[in-house]
């Protein structure tokens, strides 16, 4: 893994590289810095920042190869290239610094480097803003007892405890385990330079106006110290020596109060052990809200920053810039520079691989979607359609004139399935007799008419493939009062039966996928049907089920079928849970508040002919519902977490939203690892229509 990783990241920069090697400067080199500054600091991904620097030449040499805000540790190399030690085709994040060759780094500290030089000289250099600032020499230090330059050889005269005196030159430079800082020096009055120091690791320290550095511990002048770490924390130095020890230091006071924090007795380290110890602070801060108000600061943003120079910047360059974002939260960080920036670029952008929520209605407070700060967009021009599948970045919408329209909300294209009058159960269509516009068939109940029920007697529409395929082209749906198959290929003018052969109670489909020419389809019995398309009308082969894994007739439950990406079937059982204190009224009914609790998976073995439980989706991640069921790689969330072993589901219990205009609020996002349920809108118990999730082609 780590390997491939490596690869990839190699794959990148050469791309990049190669990149910029092609890339003509005219258009360009007239991007405003003020501009380019602005776009750049939203960018928060190394590898994002690769890409905007590998757009041209110009921005190559314009754009400073260690940005400063990048919040990723960066290896620097204090050495030229060099093939002995394999870093010419280093990919991390690293930098070069040639100059440092012949000094001893001893320590980097809040974007800060401390060298120390041959002359003794003590320097913190800053490598991303290219300033730096002297510390007090080596003479300083308390271990010095005279500094005589004249000397060669002997310029430093030293008191070594337990040794008395000794003079050196030598080892001076190198008589430095390590210094650190307690914050950044830009914090004059709480800034303090701290030093592992001398042949027994005894601590040292400095502050802004001394002239030298000062014993931490100033009482114990004999063999003690040998620390191996220390760390600053709210005036407090906290140091740990070779015996796992660990001690304690305000430093409120002059020359600082030890006070020894005692290592539990079962903790002592043998003293020949081959280790080292290290010293960190747990940040313990809840950051789980920085990205629920991420969308609102934005908006402040967007609000408060003039357009003057953001206006002149060229439509296809910024075209060129955003296509490298691959993350939904700098791209909208991207669109927040802005007003300009905000109306020219999409909101909905197509390249991005995230699950989108659409909501085909207008911000409603009571349901909660007013600071929803997940990918969506909303389409209150949907309100009153029925949308019955979203598939390769198409929505299926059924009209209430019974017009059947596939709409991309990425491109804003649209065309017309054969409408509702054209399904196998329609006998005849007769659009001037009110309410009962349909003459339809029902399976083992003759023939009845009705017009009220004709747009909701449809569970869900899927494609095969993008509409763009148009020779593999079908679109698939589950229709009619025991919800059968029928399909559509373009050039057809109307839906035809999949399996025309069972006119009588047959069907009970939940769900449906397509793949290469085939289309299986589970129903309520859990059984599988697989249907090879590439005849005229399909040939129906039932694939058993196992006798253990038939599910109880009452159970509340859904299926799904998926495709695994090494081509096996995916069959989801997604339970749920009703509350009876979650009771909401319907008119006169009452009906119990549900929702999502766990999810079941099995893979098919179709050697075997039999279905495998699966307890994890890897580094997968499931989105389900009325959209066709899709598996995908993992990708950045909105708060800039890795989305992996998590099933994305939206709300498709139709029979309650259709009979009782209750529903549509279960849309959430499913941990399988640790089971945790993050429900959209949890307060709600009626969503109408329907949001539905959908994913780019």
């Amino acid at each position: 893994m780590l390997q491939k990783a490596q690869n990839y990241i190699c794959s990148i920069l050469q791309k990049a590289q190669d990149y910029i090697c092609n890339k003509a400067d005219s258009e360009w080199g007239k991007l405003n810095a003020d501009m380019l500054e602005e776009i750049v600091k939203h960018i928060d991904s190394y590898r994002d920042y690769v890409m905007i620097r590998a757009v041209c030449k110009s921005l190559n040499s314009t754009l400073v190869k260690v940005p400063k805000h990048i919040r990723i540790p960066w290896l620097v190399l204090p050495f030229e290239e060099d093939t002995f030690r394999g870093t010419q085709h280093l990919s991390i994040p690293h930098f070069r610094m040639p100059e440092l060759k012949n000094t001893e780094i001893r320590g980097s500290s809040f974007g800060w480097l401390i060298c120390i030089g041959i002359d003794g000289r003590i320097q913190a250099i800053n490598p991303f803003t290219e300033s730096n600032f002297d510390l007090p020499p080596l003479a300083t230090f308390p271990s010095v007892i005279k500094y005589q330059p004249d000397v060669q050889d002997e310029e430093y005269l030293l008191r070594y405890p337990r040794l008395g005196i000794a003079s050196t030159s030598r080892d001076m430079q190198r008589l430095f385990e390590k210094i650190i800082f307690s914050c950044s020096p830009n914090n004059v009055k709480e800034f303090m330079a701290v030093a592992i120091h001398g042949e027994f690791e005894r601590l040292a320290f400095y502050r802004f106006g001394d002239d030298r550095w000062t014993d931490i511990d100033p009482t114990t002048i004999e063999l003690r110290g040998n620390y191996e770490d220390m760390i600053c924390h709210e005036g407090t130095v906290y140091a740990i020596d070779f015996f796992a020890k660990l001690n304690e230091f305000d430093m409120k006071t002059s020359h600082g109060g030890k006070r020894n924090v005692p290592l539990p007795l079962a903790f002592i380290l043998p003293y020949h052990s081959c280790h080292k110890k290290y010293l960190a602070l747990h940040p313990d801060v809840d950051l789980s809200r920085d990205g629920d108000c991420m969308l609102q600061k934005t908006q402040d943003y967007i609000c408060n920053k003039a357009d003057s120079e953001w206006e002149k910047l060229n439509a296809d360059m910024l075209e060129e810039i955003v296509k490298h974002i691959d993350s939904y939260r700098d791209y909208v960080m991207i669109r927040a520079v802005c007003k300009s920036l905000n109306s020219t670029l999409v909101k909905v952008p197509k390249h991005i691989k995230v699950p989108w929520l659409v909501l085909p209605f207008e911000e409603d407070t009571f349901i909660g979607t007013q600071n929803l700060s997940m990918p969506h967009f909303r389409m209150p021009e949907l309100k009153n359609t029925e949308i019955r599948g979203s598939s390769f970045g198409w929505l299926i919408c059924i009209g209430i004139d019974g017009r059947i329209q596939a709409i991309n909300p990425f491109t804003e294209s649209n065309f017309d399935l054969p409408p509702l009058a054209t399904f196998p159960s329609v006998i005849k269509y007769q659009p001037d007799v009110q309410d009962e516009e349909y003459l339809l068939r029902y399976p083992r109940l003759g023939i009845a008419s009705t017009s009220r029920d004709m747009q909701r007697l449809f569970e869900k529409i899927i494609f095969s493939c993008s509409p763009n395929n148009v020779k593999e082209f079908m679109a698939v749906a589950i229709h009619g009062e025991f919800e059968r198959l029928a399909f559509y290929r373009f050039g057809d003018d109307r839906w035809t039966d999949i399996d025309p052969t069972t006119i009588e109670l047959r069907g009970n489909y939940e769900d449906m996928i397509c793949h290469e020419g085939t289309v299986y389809a589970i129903d309520f019995f859990a059984k599988l049907n697989e249907f090879d398309m590439k005849t005229s009308h399909g040939g129906k082969r039932n694939v058993p089920l196992p006798l253990a894994f038939i599910l109880p007739y009452h159970s509340c439950h859904k299926k799904y079928l998926a495709l695994h990406p090494d081509g096996n079937l995916l069959l989801v059982v997604r339970h749920f849970q009703h509350y009876s204190k979650g009771k909401v009224c319907v008119g006169q009914e009452v009906v119990d508040y549900y929702k999502t609790s766990r999810f079941d998976i099995y893979k098919l073995d179709a050697s075997a002919n039999r279905w495998c439980k699966e307890f994890s989706l890897g580094n997968h991640v499931l989105v389900i519902g009325l959209n066709s069921a899709a598996l995908m790689p993992p990708f950045p969330d909105h708060k800039g977490n890795c989305m992996r072993n998590t099933i994305y589901y939206n709300d498709n219990m139709w029979e309650l939203q259709h009979h009782l205009h209750y529903g549509g609020h279960d849309v959430g996002v499913f941990n399988l690892k640790n089971k945790e349920n993050n429900q959209i809108f949890p307060n709600a118990s009626v969503c109408r229509p329907p949001p539905i999730w959908i994913l780019s082609d």
